[in-house]
């Protein structure tokens, strides 16, 4: 993503996992959203994804991702890391629901050693740094549908003490992150990102 980023002559960068499906007018209606917030200086526009259970045909287990609270609405830059964290990083944004501006990747490389040893959490690094830095627009249409497979990797390796362990690279990173460029962050002064580090490291015996 960095190299794509880089290379791309946009200004703007729309990614698109290999496996998931926008709808047919998804760019068209996402960049005239994108046209009336990103002159308000969003950095990130998301909205929700549809979990697609396309091995289930009658749509039963399909469900639409849950979105942090008084949604639709443009928040201001550290607004969102607590909603990102909660419920199991259920309202993390989902790299084919999001359009960024380009110079954020730019910044991602000291990220990108952490980022490799835990594909788990690959995602949230580029969304809590887009987040911690520059407001966010979340709107409220489930434009892409986010396929689930019964043995993707991300279905195998979110339990158990693999998953602690990448949450814990994760969250140790950007606590590191945060305390070097928003110490006075909620997250930080309020406990709740120690305290779920300290959960962590009490699974693991560290």
């Amino acid at each position: 993503r960095i190299v794509g980023a880089g290379n791309a002559r946009a200004s703007v960068i729309a990614p698109l996992d290999h496996d998931d499906v926008w709808d047919r007018d998804y760019l068209e209606r996402h960049f005239r959203l994108w046209s009336t917030v990103e002159p308000q200086g969003v950095y990130l526009s998301y909205g929700p994804s549809l979990y697609w259970f396309y091995e289930n045909t009658d749509g039963a287990k399909d469900y639409i991702q849950p979105m942090p609270s008084e949604y639709p609405a443009i928040y201001k830059a550290g607004e969102l890391l607590d909603a990102f964290m909660s419920n199991d990083y259920a309202a993390t944004p989902l790299p084919s629901c999001t359009f960024y501006r380009k110079e954020i990747f730019q910044g991602l490389t000291r990220f990108e050693e952490a980022a490799r040893s835990g594909l788990g959490f690959e995602d949230q690094y580029l969304s809590w740094y887009a987040a911690s830095r520059w407001p966010v627009s979340v709107h409220c249409e489930p434009w892409v549908r986010y396929r689930q497979h019964s043995g993707s990797y991300l279905a195998a390796s979110s339990q158990g003490i693999r998953a602690r362990e990448e949450e814990f690279t994760f969250l140790s990173t950007m606590n590191t992150y945060l305390i070097e460029e928003h110490p006075d962050h909620p997250i930080l002064t309020t406990g709740k990102l120690n305290r779920r580090m300290e959960e962590l490291k009490k699974g693991l015996g560290v």
